[in-house]
């Protein structure tokens, strides 16, 4: 068990000893009954047992700062107060705000808006081990330093080494290296710290030239997410499509007990989905077969039949073996081979000639037969697989080519999950709507989310994705804003004119999402017109399936539906998420019933008069190197924001009025610095009200500029009122 101590107050954790006071009715709230029962007497042998637990001293999610791990001291009840000294050991542990909301479920933390209530929960688990160690780590027993010898060995492999030659199917290809920007630390990592460890490892750029054409390959060091999460792993991916070529979880393999020598391996088999019809699945075959002799007929070091022999990593120093040198020559080598077998387009990652033609029946002449005559790889197309698949799996953990919960027959998308993306977001959504959404999608409904500007719409939308990309379903949102113009071309996709003359298919917005294994996320699709733009996906978004007119480079007739033999399979936890300005009058095409009837249409207000107030006040206060906005302002603010303020005659979102709230404190002028923001924030989103809420309107503003603002600054205002509203027959104006 841990004592989880939450507060709104921002530097209650700042030392590493000090005191805090929590009301008797936060103590023990948010803990399970018979915990409760158990410690709500406080006696000495209760004390004694709290001040020993491990506790997670953190803050309420409107404040961005880490918690801490350190324990209690002594606690002291007086009257309706309980009163605790408590000690963090110098260095000891923090955990930054995302990473604790990400896990609050394994902390024992099953509602979201426990995060926001300061209080003193006591749970049954075991922080130490959560918060230290990944799930996968605990259950396959990695060595305690794994990511750490795992980040020297990837630092080692992506070291730029002088420019070379590779001999790839009797082509010589020139490889040079270049060192690519320093990126971002990737959030908080098992076992890492950046000011102990180092930068992570810069990216290397692979040009890769041979007579008549080339292309680019990105290496790259990656924090591996789904099951692999927070583990350190090496990708090389093509650099315009981000398409994965070879993936070795390094870390992953670092288990407890093992050999001293540990053999690195990298795949070269294809996906394993099986194609239904018998004309796709022979082509899956041939390119089974030829991109094993391919790889075969290579200089690369061979360890199974599916499988290459990358490097070995000796323990427990961690140096690579032969040298870092020789493995990347080889992922290099492989990642050629396997480039143009498995990108969706290869024209998209090679410009001019390709290396080899994927569908040459050449290269199945090497295939070996077994001893019926079916070759084994043939047989493994059609599902028997063989002793290196299993085996594959144990050795190196490479992910699955997609997330791992795409092809589920059901979606299962969690409140929790999506409100701890929403917290991250700095949202505040009730929880009923939370789970409303989670329901529709869940139950098969795309999402249709309607309301005002400024109402967070498209990052609940976003924070939909992300949740759903934690569970597994999809890597993740696809972005697309609709415009007036779309049409199926935008959606689906068409031919486009190539460099070189040539016509070549070019996917739309959905299948490329599709392509990505993402969501869909479309914003503002109002402004297009979606009869027009969807055509034929319209089937597809009720669970049908529809044949284009389209074909891709290799012949592949492009077909989009649930099937499993779809040139674009679209599994049933895919969804379309979609947001609509509801008063965008100017750009508005009415979505008809048969649209509609597609979607699960979830309206998305400004929130209640209370949860307003809560947003202004933390955009008031909240890390800035702009003073905060003065009490009188905020006060002001909320009462304009309110039901009975500027609500009563045009609905809001809260975005607009945080903009308004980060300009007055940069701003820093009082009156004028709110009237300017009314100006430049607020006036904008009234076009369109009729001339008596106008008036009503301009009332509400000069009730709380007059005797505060300059005359000045309020006569600009008047000004622009009256541009935006010549009829309103105020008698200020």
């Amino acid at each position: 068990m841990y004592n989880l101590l939450i507060t709104s107050d921002d530097t209650a954790w700042d030392q590493k000893s000090g005191s805090y006071t929590f009301t008797v009715d936060r103590f023990l709230a948010y803990t399970e009954q018979d915990i409760h029962d158990r410690f709500s007497n406080l006696t000495p042998e209760h004390i004694a047992e709290l001040c020993n637990m491990p506790t997670l001293f953190a803050y309420e999610n409107e404040i961005n700062k880490p918690g801490q791990i350190g324990k209690i001291n002594t606690i002291k009840r007086e009257g309706r107060n309980i009163q605790i000294t408590y000690k963090i050991e110098p260095g000891s542990r923090t955990v930054s705000r995302d990473r604790w909301l990400a896990q609050m479920n394994d902390l024992g933390i099953s509602d979201g808006f426990e995060v926001s209530r300061t209080h003193w929960a006591i749970k049954d688990v075991d922080l130490i081990e959560i918060v230290h160690t990944p799930k996968y780590a605990r259950e396959n027993n990695l060595i305690p330093d794994a990511n750490k010898v795992a980040l020297r060995a990837v630092r080692a492999i992506l070291q730029p080494v002088e420019s070379f030659d590779l001999i790839v199917v009797d082509k010589i290809v020139r490889v040079e290296l270049q060192r690519q920007p320093i990126e971002p630390w990737p959030g908080e990592t098992w076992g890492l710290r950046e000011e102990l460890d180092g930068p992570w490892p810069q990216p290397l750029l692979i040009n890769c030239s041979w007579q008549g054409g080339k292309t680019q390959i990105i290496a790259s060091a990656e924090r591996a997410g789904a099951q692999y999460r927070d583990l350190v792993a090496i990708m090389f991916s093509t650099r315009l499509t981000s398409e994965q070529l070879v993936w070795i979880g390094i870390a992953a393999l670092l288990k407890e007990g093992r050999e001293r020598n540990i053999p690195f391996t990298a795949s070269f088999s294809l996906l394993k989905r099986i194609p239904t019809s018998q004309e796709d699945q022979k082509r899956r075959e041939h390119r089974i077969l030829a991109v094993k002799n391919v790889v075969r007929r290579s200089s690369l070091p061979l360890l199974a039949d599916k499988r290459m022999d990358a490097f070995t990593m000796t323990l427990p120093e961690g140096s690579i073996m032969p040298s870092p040198e020789v493995a990347l020559r080889r992922l290099i080598h492989l990642a050629l081979l396997k480039l143009p077998f498995w990108v969706k387009n290869p024209a998209d990652v090679i410009e001019g000639k390709s290396l080899l033609d994927p569908d040459d029946r050449a290269w199945l002449e090497l295939g070996r037969p077994d001893s019926d005559g079916q070759s084994a790889d043939a047989m493994s197309a059609s599902g028997e697989g063989s002793a290196d698949d299993s085996e594959a799996t144990e050795i190196t953990p490479e992910p699955p080519s997609g997330p791992v919960n795409w092809s589920a027959t059901h979606l299962d998308l969690q409140p929790g999950e999506v409100m701890a993306a929403l917290l991250k977001r700095g949202l505040e959504v009730p929880e009923v709507l939370t789970a409303q959404l989670c329901a529709a999608l869940s139950a098969g409904k795309h999402l249709l989310l309607v309301g005002p500007p400024g109402t967070g719409k498209t990052e609940i939308a976003s924070a939909l994705a992300e949740a759903a990309r934690g569970g597994g379903y999809c890597e993740g949102a696809f972005v697309a804003t609709a415009s007036a113009d779309w049409s199926t071309f935008d959606t689906v996709g068409g031919y486009t004119m190539e460099k070189d003359g040539r016509f070549a298919f070019r996917p739309g917005v959905f299948l490329r999402s599709i392509e990505q294994r993402k969501w869909l996320l479309l914003d503002e699709v109002n402004r297009a017109d979606v009869d027009r733009s969807f055509g034929e996906l319209m089937t597809v978004l009720s669970g049908g399936a529809t044949d284009t007119p389209f074909t891709l480079s290799n012949g592949t007739a492009i077909s989009i539906g649930p099937s499993t033999g779809a040139s674009h399979r679209v599994p049933p936890t895919f969804r379309l998420l979609a947001t609509m300005n509801t008063w965008d009058k100017t750009s508005l095409f009415r979505l008809s019933f048969a649209v509609q009837r597609r979607f699960a249409v979830v309206n998305i207000g400004p929130p209640a008069d209370a949860q307003y107030a809560s947003i202004l006040n933390n955009a008031a206060e909240r890390d800035s190197i702009s003073p905060v906005l003065e009490t009188t302002a905020l006060e002001k603010m909320r009462r304009l924001f309110s039901r009975k303020g500027l609500l009563k005659y045009r609905p809001i979102g809260p975005a607009i009025a945080k903009d308004m709230v980060s300009y007055q404190r940069r701003r820093d002028s009082g009156g004028d610095g709110m009237t300017e923001s009314l100006v430049l924030f607020l006036l904008p989103q009234l076009a369109g009200l009729d001339a008596g809420d106008a008036d009503e309107v301009l009332k509400l503003v000069h009730q709380e500029l007059d005797g505060w603002a300059s005359s000045q600054a309020v006569s600009e205002f008047d000004d622009r009122f009256r541009e935006l509203f010549p009829s309103a027959r105020n008698s200020r104006l």
